[in-house]
């Protein structure tokens, strides 16, 4: 029997021309449109909007033209139309497909049905030992009003006219790791994508499907997803999703909201893959043209792609209140017809087609739109002059300041998230290349507020993008770049777009250097480098590394020998995972740790001289955070004393460059003051002719003799799932445990004292909603023990607690 389902895809070939047709009139969400393609030397692509003039019969206005569809003539004409007839007999299920020029006829073509899927695409899907992949749900557990059904990833993809199938099922990959060392870093995704499209051929449609414990958070906000845009020479073939991380964040609404919120994040970062953009990222107000001018952004749209948050219909009570598990219409249109190297995986960079500008945005055209001058955005270097190196890994340093005398809520992240950023690159001469991010985020970003005159400050690459490197050629370079507030600020606040401009220059190499250094170019300007620099290092890519250790040296004393040493020891001395796979299957191991490779950059990079000069280089930021790694490596090894020389390497550095100390730093290293100087602990203000900007304290001291223990806990005020909060301990200035993301219902964080050095909890408080408050409690776990307890409700972040080591008594 005839299915009656006149939707799918019909194909055949007729003389040299292939051809594929796409029909899309009944069925779930039809959309009433027809798209043709044509696959040969010159391919092109049609889409017209249906209108029914008869039973089984469509004129179609063409509306989109893509490739050779936009000159391509037909009888010698350029069609303006499609008439489609679609008929069925006992063999044979058909679509006779004219075109048509003011209703002239002017070819006919014959196609026969293949199937009802448009399109099929592949999932590699690979969980983490202990993580539960959730593929499935039950709709009505998770909105109300919606008939109880399963619902799983297929259903969803089949919905929208897309086959999707498991290329081998779901495959655990075995891990006995834990803490600090189970948290994934960019670097370590980013081998794990490479080696996992090393094994087949990177075709499109197909993508690889990571399900993880958690991503290495920030203060910054807590990451749910992300999906990698470039691997190697293919496109949008992998993502990860963290589901410890999401269960950390609606775990107080129940196990159903996990389940939605983790279900949602796949289906959400695949949506990427599919080379979709955030509900809110697709007009043209910002990153320019969609792939068609009818594109609109969708804030008020409950959507997989759109962020509980963002959703401007009730914020994220409002988004499960009205989501329907669904993609938009806006969105089923583009998976369903716009051209196959739009939305293919492995084909062209996220965004492009989508949402991403194609052509230049004046500076002069964003700040025109914001008069009151709220905000200033401001690009600068640290040094004499805005003069780097050839093959210099280029990087400047953002500082958004607040100008009003108004304090605003913004996400501590809106000058590292790639979906505010504009960032475009112009060499004088050439053409401007607009930065193309290489990973996209999908992360919980945390608020701060931003008062009066305060400033938040990030650093940012310019030199190479996902497609390649920007700086490739000494010259004159002007960098422009624009911060999206409607893209980065939850509850659309009616703030304009802020931009700044910088001018740089890239020197030629010196003579002596010359010959070697456009010898080393050839293979140093390649975008694996670039993708290197930007993760933070590979094990993986062993033609990179090689790079980086004949750049050392052929080019002993350059910046960029300096950079290329950095990143290229960086997977050595740290707990770098890599996934191991046989014919067992797949586990995960920790490479060990090269101890005399980091006492090596110790000596070379992190400390003296050294360090000093290596600061200027590498930036204030990056040297901060390059140091904090070392010293956690060290503390790791169980070398306190290293640990604790690396933060005075740090301290130098920025004491001598009259740079603000991370505060932890900063207390740690007067509360050292203090006690070799033998004067009492007790709040630690900065002493008088500090070069901190601000005077952080020691809001409570505890005395906690060996075997006493130490707890905080959190009772989350004003709202559920509205803030979280994290803590790190440090000893003699180094890090010695984390608690990463504490959960509000589990109880409490306990330290065991056990050390005969004082220990200093700093506390960061993360609030994702202007009115979120945190019952934060502090106390010695003894009969009468001391505590300390505040509501965190003022916007400031960090809280620091001192932990004393009290004398043992003597024995009588």
């Amino acid at each position: 029997m005839v299915s009656e389902r006149k939707s799918g895809l019909y194909a055949g070939t007729i003389g040299r021309y292939h051809f594929e047709l796409r029909l899309d009139v009944d069925g779930d969400f039809p959309q009433h449109q027809v798209s043709l393609t044509l696959r040969n030397h010159f391919p092109a692509h049609w889409i017209a909007e249906l209108t029914a003039v008869g039973e089984s019969v469509w004129d179609g206005a063409i509306w989109f033209r893509h490739r050779a569809a936009e000159t391509l003539t037909v009888a010698g004409e350029k069609p303006d139309g499609l008439k489609i007839r679609w008929s069925a007999g006992p063999e044979r299920v058909q679509v006779v497909c004219d075109f048509v020029r003011e209703g002239r006829h002017l070819a006919r073509l014959q196609l026969p049905f293949v199937g009802v899927h448009l399109h099929d695409v592949e999932f590699e899907l690979d969980f983490e030992e202990g993580v539960a992949v959730v593929t499935e749900v039950d709709v009505a557990a998770q909105t109300p009003g919606l008939p109880p059904r399963p619902l799983d990833l297929i259903e969803v993809f089949d919905a929208v006219g897309i086959a999707a199938s498991y290329s081998n099922g779901a495959n655990q990959i075995d891990s006995n790791l834990s803490g600090f060392d189970a948290a994934w870093t960019e670097a370590e995704l980013h081998d794990a994508m490479l080696e996992e499209w090393s094994r087949r051929d990177g075709t499109p449609w197909s993508m690889w499907v990571l399900s993880a414990k958690r991503y290495r958070d920030s203060p910054d906000g807590v990451m749910l997803g992300i999906m990698f845009d470039d691997i190697g020479d293919y496109h949008r073939n992998g993502c990860a999703v963290f589901n410890e991380s999401i269960e950390s964040q609606y775990n107080r609404q129940g196990p159903q909201a996990v389940r939605r919120a983790q279900f949602r994040t796949l289906v959400h970062e695949i949506g990427h893959g599919f080379n979709l953009a955030h509900s809110w990222q697709k007009e043209a107000a910002f990153f320019g043209r969609g792939w068609h001018p009818g594109l609109r952004n969708e804030a008020d749209v409950p959507s997989f792609m759109n962020y509980p948050s963002e959703y401007t219909n009730g914020g994220s009570d409002g988004y499960h209140r009205d989501f329907n598990f669904e993609f938009s219409q806006q969105e089923i249109l583009f998976m369903r017809h716009a051209p196959e190297s739009f939305k293919a995986m492995a084909e062209t960079s996220w965004f492009t087609d989508h949402g991403m500008r194609a052509q230049v945005l004046c500076p002069r055209e964003l700040e025109a739109g914001l008069p009151d001058r709220t905000f200033s955005l401001e690009m600068r270097v640290h040094r004499p002059h805005p003069v780097f190196e050839f093959m210099e890994n280029v990087q400047v340093e953002l500082k958004l300041t607040n100008r009003s005398a108004t304090t605003f809520w913004v996400p501590s992240d809106c000058l590292k998230n790639n979906r505010s950023l504009l960032v475009d690159v112009t060499r004088t001469g050439g053409a401007t290349k607009t930065k193309r991010h290489f990973v996209q985020y999908c992360c919980r970003s945390a608020l701060v507020p931003l008062g009066p005159g305060e400033s938040l400050y990030a650093p940012l690459n310019v030199a190479h993008d996902s497609e390649g490197w920007l700086m490739d050629e000494p010259g004159r370079y002007d960098v422009s770049v624009s911060l999206d507030f409607e893209a980065c600020i939850p509850a659309r606040r009616a703030l304009a777009c802020v931009s700044a401009s910088f001018t740089l220059f890239v020197q030629a190499p010196p003579a002596n250097l010359r010959k070697t250094a456009y010898r080393l170019a050839q293979d140093y300007f390649h975008k694996d480098v670039g993708r290197v620099y930007t993760v933070g290092g590979t094990r993986y890519l062993d033609h990179v590394n090689a790079v980086f250790a004949e750049v050392c040296a052929q080019m002993k004393g350059s910046n960029p020998a300096l950079q290329a040493r950095v990143t290229g020891s960086l997977p050595k001395w740290e707990p770098f995972k890599t996934i191991e796979r046989d014919q067992k299957g797949a586990r995960l191991k920790k490479a060990k740790v090269d101890v005399a490779e980091l006492a090596a950059l110790q000596k070379e990079v992190l400390t003296g001289e050294a360090g000093l000069a290596a600061e200027r280089v590498l930036g204030h930021i990056p040297f901060a955070e390059l140091c904090a790694r070392a010293s956690r490596a060290w503390s790791q090894a169980r070398e306190p004393g290293k640990a604790a020389t690396v933060m005075n390497g740090l301290a130098e550095a920025f004491t001598a460059h009259a740079v603000t100390l991370p505060k932890a730093t900063a207390l740690g290293f007067e509360q050292a003051r203090r006690r070799d100087s033998g004067e009492e602990d007790r709040a630690l203000p900065f002493p008088a002719g500090s070069n901190q900007a601000a005077t952080p304290v020691i809001d409570k001291t505890f005395s906690l003799a060996q075997g006493d223990v130490f707890s905080l806990s959190f009772v989350e005020e004003g709202g559920e799932n509205q803030c979280s909060v994290a803590a790190t301990l440090w000893c003699d200035l180094r890090e010695i445990g984390q608690w990463s993301d504490i959960d509000f219902s589990a109880g409490d964080a306990h330290y065991t004292m056990g050390r005969d050095k004082a220990v200093l909890v700093e506390v960061i408080a993360r609030f994702f909603s202007p009115t979120a408050k945190i019952a934060l409690t502090a106390r010695k776990e003894a009969e009468g023990g001391a505590f300390f307890q505040k509501t965190l409700d003022d916007g400031r972040r960090a809280y620091y607690f001192l932990l004393n080591p009290k004398p043992a008594a003597a024995k009588k």
